[in-house]
């Protein structure tokens, strides 16, 4: 999928949600937690269905405005995707409208580890993620790479890292 990674920067609106089943919420949550190192609530849109439903599913749904090769791409992938009528969604973020829509737990944790969370997203450049990546595999090896150097300390330093975390 590395090859893949840059169209995730090309969408033009994206909007992540998750309806989790009951007993799976907590799984759920804790692999959340692990992948983008936040926490998700309601207000992340995510739903809780009720033990009358699929108390073990996760639904996963991916919202959408892309260019045509974006599309193709992901149709290449092998992925499903469905042009929606326009409607409006309403969340707590605001309204807004998105015409494709895929439904895939795979792709909705790639896209987590790529930096987009629950709710909308703004596009995020792949630079930023190999960036992110790059000092994610630093913090988790900082002896071995930088004796002596605290991460927080390159940050600090580099101006595109303030930015990246600015959009993260």
């Amino acid at each position: 999928m590395k090859n893949g990674l840059k169209l995730f920067s090309a969408f033009e609106g994206l909007f992540l949600e998750a309806r989790v089943g009951v007993d799976a919420k907590k799984g759920f949550l804790k692999k959340y937690a692990i992948t983008t190192t936040q926490k998700a609530s309601q207000a992340d849109s995510f739903l809780i269905r009720t033990k009358n439903g699929w108390p073990n599913a996760l639904d996963t749904k991916i919202y959408f405005e892309a260019p045509e090769w974006v599309r193709e791409s992901l149709g290449k992938l092998g992925f499903r995707i469905v042009k929606r009528q326009i409607d409006m969604f309403k969340y707590k973020g605001g309204l807004r409208e998105y015409t494709w829509k895929i439904c895939s737990n795979e792709l909705f944790w790639w896209l987590l580890d790529y930096g987009y969370r629950l709710g909308k997203n703004n596009a995020i450049p792949y630079e930023f993620y190999e960036m992110r990546k790059t000092l994610q595999t630093m913090s988790e090896r900082k002896k071995q790479i930088i004796p002596n150097v605290d991460i927080k300390q390159i940050e600090i330093l580099s101006p595109v890292c303030e930015a990246q975390m600015l959009v993260a």
